[in-house]
């Protein structure tokens, strides 16, 4: 038995088991004789801050066990087991990679509390209202929600830090009327925390990222996710692309860190690159939400500089060798730069 309070509250702990019998009983918290309360068939729990928490159990005499109950505190002025994101008010972290009923929702430990997770609810217009029946699995890290507008199953990351649901009735067609809430109930010792995010899928849905394939020197293709939802016409994404003509030798990521000149937005996937653009960056986006953005997708030119190319026509059979290993090391250069 599991009972959550809140600080400065008063609970009756029974002892069921000899309800009605005179019993010499002995109480135990966390493993230690409580002598004030033995005796009896109840125990008084007086909530002072962090005391009175803890696993109780009665015993008789002979030390067998009768009953136990295990006392969480649950906090509602602040937070302590979850670390806030960026310094924002929110804690929980949630994207979908379509509209198929696939979600996952991350977090952050508390540096020095790192809990578990005791407990998920999730389900369409819970708080509205709506009622869902949830179930535990045998594991203690699946929970399965049921009600009349889904069926929601999460499951804990082997991690610890986040969980990953379906919505095995979620239609990717139909309108969202409703949003989608989800309760998470964490524990650090004896102390327990609920945490809650609601959403539509269209607010977290955030695309896989962009394949781009070369189709000439000045054409390229943008291929959409194979995780995205199909058909594209009925799912259609925006492209966010940048054309940067320098080379940028000292960049982690060229994408994000160039100050490209050239930004443009556009629905089309065949595009045509300006001769002097030497990376091609690309991202994208719900063409229908205001959603997330695409990690980058990078497409880079390789060039051979124009005295590597005069040195190959000039040069007869006995230089081959020496041409060829210097284009391949121009070509490991370059790979190193980007």
């Amino acid at each position: 038995m599991v009972e959550c309070l809140r600080p400065k509250s008063k609970t009756f702990l029974p002892n069921k088991s000899t309800e009605g019998q005179e019993e010499n009983i002995v109480w135990r918290l966390n493993g230690e004789e409580d002598p004030d309360q033995s005796g009896s068939n109840h125990h008084v729990i007086q909530l002072v801050e962090s005391l009175g928490r803890g696993n109780y159990t009665c015993h008789r005499q002979d030390g067998s066990l009768l009953n136990h109950t295990l006392v969480l505190v649950q906090e509602t002025q602040k937070k302590r087991i979850l670390n806030q994101r960026n310094n924002q008010e929110d804690y929980l972290n949630c994207s979908a990679q379509n509209y198929n009923g696939e979600f996952r929702c991350s977090w952050e430990w508390y540096p020095t509390r790192p809990g578990r997770v005791v407990l998920i609810r999730a389900g369409w217009g819970l708080s509205s209202g709506e009622e869902a029946l949830c179930s535990g699995h045998a594991s203690g890290q699946q929970w399965t929600c049921v009600s009349e507008k889904g069926n929601v199953t999460c499951s804990v990351d082997s991690s610890g830090r986040g969980i990953s649901c379906q919505d095995k009735q979620q239609c990717p067609y139909a309108e969202e009327i409703e949003r989608l809430t989800v309760f998470i109930y964490v524990t650090f010792g004896h102390m327990m925390e609920e945490y809650t995010k609601q959403f539509f899928i269209s607010d977290i849905v955030k695309p896989d990222q962009i394949q781009i394939t070369k189709m000439s020197n000045t054409t390229l293709e943008l291929n959409y996710p194979h995780t995205w939802s199909s058909p594209s016409s009925f799912f259609p994404l925006t492209f966010q692309v940048r054309e940067i003509r320098i080379v940028c030798q000292h960049c982690v990521n060229v994408c994000a860190d160039s100050k490209a000149k050239q930004v443009r937005f556009t629905e089309e996937r065949r595009l045509t690159v300006q001769h002097k653009v030497n990376n091609f960056c690309v991202r994208a986006q719900d063409a229908l939400s205001n959603s997330q953005w695409s990690e980058w997708s990078h497409y880079r030119r390789i060039r051979l500089k124009l005295p590597v190319m005069r040195a190959v026509q000039s040069s007869g059979a006995n230089e081959c060798e020496t041409i060829i290993t210097s284009i391949l090391n121009y070509l490991k250069i370059l790979t190193q730069q980007a």
